[in-house]
């Protein structure tokens, strides 16, 4: 061997994906933190599809936000394909949402992109954190 290290994550492969969702954390000077929820995956730059919460923000503020994306009505299952489990995103985002909260000035920035909906939960792909500096 010629001494290097290598390391391996394998993991099953997602199936049955209903919808990719974009969910970030970012700290405002002004404002503090703020929640963006929206389409994403491939679709972050092509449907522009997203909404601001400040928080702390509530389920039904989740909720709201997320049902008011374009892609809700893919969410909800369309032309005959199963939707989502949207409770399942709303419980993940929510406990996102509060974890940072909760940590203060501790997280400058979180993004999940993407986080995937499927028929009964969702799954976190890939997430990148950058604490306070």
């Amino acid at each position: 061997m010629s001494g290097l290290d290598c390391r391996f994550l394998i993991e099953e492969m997602a199936q049955d994906i209903v919808a990719e969702l974009i969910v970030g954390l970012s700290r405002d000077p002004l404002f503090g933190l703020f929640l963006t929820i929206g389409a994403g995956g491939i679709f972050v730059e092509i449907m522009q599809d997203s909404r601001a919460l400040l928080l702390p923000a509530s389920r039904g503020d989740i909720r709201a936000a997320l049902m008011s994306l374009r892609i809700a009505p893919i969410l909800e299952g369309y032309r005959g394909k199963p939707g989502g489990d949207i409770e399942a995103a709303v419980d993940a985002i929510a406990r996102l949402a509060d974890h940072a909260v909760k940590s203060g000035d501790k997280i400058e920035e979180l993004d999940i992109n993407p986080l995937m909906i499927l028929p009964k939960g969702v799954l976190a792909v890939d997430a990148l954190c950058a604490p306070e500096r």
